[in-house]
């Protein structure tokens, strides 16, 4: 959370007081003054909006005006970022469709507006060089591996992307309240099986979102599979999961947690993850591994290994026989079927055995993870503090 800055309650009161006299002032003159010259507000709103908008074009060389969007297109596709992304995620469908018709050079304009506001592009770079560059992943990044066989141009893009619905999502869960964070992962499931009395994907959102940490699902599929940002002492958490297992949603939910808690109390640091996360991986970073064992602790109160190991008894070494070993040993000790099908899936992939065929007929699917993240996301989000562009781009990335 954001350090508090140290002013007196009297600076504050005076500055308050002296602000709501100016303002207050402003609202009772400006309408008595413009009566009384005869002018009409709305009028001179329009005609300001147009003088501004004329002043820009006299500014500004004509052929500014006059590029084509096929060439914006090609230079920002030429950078890394992706076309699908721009004309799916980035510019509405209904300013494309202006792209092409007889409003193309002011459509040209708005839609270099949303690649400026989102990728941190220049206007003129845009419009002048031959070729773009992105600047680097934007954020410090409290932890990153680079990729071995990734575009890192197009992580660069990506991330840009996934930041500005991140910045947009916080600013629009404005309301959201602040609360302490746990002690330690103790505490944190103790304050979960309290309040739920279980570990489902609805119930671990509602603790998150209790805690002032907003959790937002996106669908794209590549590039990477979740990050987590500190945007000005507000945590978010992004999900990008290919399935609809609810084992998977909230082990990736509580790896992504864990850095939230440990890793990310500076603000506007991130944490991005480009492989897939596994619960049983053993050559990610140390701060992958700590995620992993947290997520791992909180789901299996530290027996993970154990319990894989007791599957693998009960079934005699038999691939055939694992199925109903997982569910006997799962209804014994009282855990969710689906958590440990799918530990010992990848626990198995590890050791060279592919059983994901079984695991994926135990996962709970229903209802659907990316549905209820999001229902817990526009419950929060107030869309009317937000600009045309963040209102247009947290749409459409959330729908």
């Amino acid at each position: 959370m954001k350090n508090r800055i140290n002013i007196s309650r009297d600076d504050v009161k005076k500055y308050y007081l002296k602000q709501s006299e100016m303002i207050n002032s402003g609202e009772e003159l400006s309408p008595e003054i413009i009566a009384e010259e005869g002018y009409d507000p709305d009028q001179l709103r329009t005609e300001g909006l147009s003088l501004i908008e004329s002043l820009r074009k006299r500014t500004e060389p004509k052929e500014y005006y006059q590029i084509s969007w096929d060439i914006i297109l090609k230079k920002v596709v030429k950078a890394g970022i992706s076309k699908n992304l721009i004309e799916n995620k980035v510019i509405p469908n209904s300013l494309l469709q202006q792209l092409n018709g007889n409003k193309a050079v002011e459509s040209t304009q708005r839609a270099i507006d949303y690649l400026i506001s989102v990728f941190g592009l220049n206007r003129k770079q845009l419009l002048e060089s031959e070729s773009i560059s992105l600047s680097t992943i934007p954020s410090q990044l409290a932890y990153y591996k680079k990729p071995t066989n990734a575009n890192l141009n197009q992580i660069k893009a990506y991330s840009h992307y996934a930041q500005f619905i991140a910045k947009t999502s916080s600013k629009a869960c404005h309301n959201l309240p602040y609360n302490d964070y746990p002690e330690d992962i103790d505490e944190f499931r103790e304050m979960q099986i309290e309040k739920h009395g279980e570990i489902s994907l609805e119930a671990l959102l509602d603790t998150i979102w209790n805690l002032g940490i907003c959790v937002v699902p996106l669908t794209d599929s590549g590039v990477f599979h979740g990050a987590s940002w500190n945007i000005d002492g507000r945590h978010v958490i992004i999900l990008k999961q290919k399935t609809d297992s609810h084992a998977k949603w909230i082990f990736d939910l509580l790896h992504e947690l864990y850095h939230v808690f440990a890793h990310l109390n500076e603000d506007n640091t991130s944490v991005i993850e480009e492989t897939e996360l596994s619960p049983v991986a053993s050559n990610d970073s140390e701060e992958e591994l700590e995620a992993n064992s947290f997520a791992n602790q909180f789901i299996f109160n530290s027996s993970a290994e154990i319990l894989a190991k007791e599957c693998v008894t009960r079934a005699g070494n038999k691939t055939e026989r694992l199925k109903q070993a997982v569910i006997d040993t799962a209804n014994d000790i009282g855990i969710r079927v689906d958590f440990l099908a799918n530990y010992l899936a990848f626990r198995l992939q590890h050791d060279g055995t592919n059983w994901w065929g079984t695991a994926n007929s135990l996962q709970v699917k229903d209802p659907s993870p990316v549905e209820v993240t999001r229902r817990f996301l526009t419950k929060n989000l107030d869309f009317k503090i937000l600009n045309q562009i963040e209102s247009n781009m947290l749409s459409m990335a959330i729908n």
